[in-house]
């Protein structure tokens, strides 16, 4: 029988192995130090997505690709969580587009905002489509089947939970999970951000982000 000495011996050794593996992770990887609180590292692929936008068209990995995108998951009934975040995703869009040197190439193309409903039973692509209006023209918000929305989200590490609330006109509320993802031009998650944001922090972040961004190698 392992005496307790030894066991916590060896439990401390893989404690501090862990830590220093971490931290060589963190080292090799060059990544800014600014970054560590928020970056998934390392980035973590999206692979499929199956889901709707607002134009009920089909979003697959792709729509994914080749701009950097900022994304929140709610429903459109949630009041305390979801109108905040958003509204401080319209003012992270203008600090980004108003920085002098880095917001112009982002005038156009290249980022995006998406929001992506875990009701899909209210939150229809025509009311997706009113609800992204009353808070940006340019955020696009995404639902899809129950299933394909799920799916997505354990692919970014987020949750929902369908509760019953008879205080609620249709008798049920849902929890979700409130961070601010990055994907990245690759269509990998990049970074978790947590509410309440501090604006200029991110857009800080986000330039450092970009300079530090290298697309994946493709397969020899």
């Amino acid at each position: 029988m392992m005496k307790l000495g030894t066991t916590l011996g060896l439990a401390a050794i893989v404690i501090v192995g862990a830590i220093v593996a971490n931290f060589t992770l963190r080292h090799d990887s060059t990544l800014p130090e600014q970054l560590y609180d928020v970056a998934v590292f390392p980035p973590q692929s999206l692979e499929a997505v199956d889901l709707i936008d607002q134009n009920n068209e089909v979003v697959g990995i792709e729509r994914f690709k080749n701009n950097w995108t900022f994304l929140f998951v709610g429903f459109t009934h949630c009041a305390h969580i979801c109108v905040p975040s958003l509204s401080q995703m319209v003012l992270l869009k203008k600090a980004i587009l108003n920085q002098p040197e880095f917001g112009p190439r982002y005038q156009e193309k290249g980022l995006a905002f998406v929001f992506v409903s875990v009701d899909p039973a209210r939150d229809t692509p025509e009311h997706l489509a009113r609800y992204m209006g009353s808070f940006d023209p340019g955020f696009i918000g995404m639902t899809g089947e129950e299933s394909a929305v799920e799916d997505f989200e354990k692919r970014l590490k987020a949750f929902h939970r369908v509760r019953e609330d008879k205080t609620k006109p249709q008798g049920y509320d849902i929890d979700h999970s409130g961070e601010i993802f990055l994907i990245d031009p690759a269509g990998r998650l990049a970074a978790k951000f947590h509410p309440p944001l501090d604006i200029n922090k991110v857009v800080n972040q986000f330039q450092l982000f970009v300079g530090h961004f290298t697309a994946p190698v493709p397969p020899g």
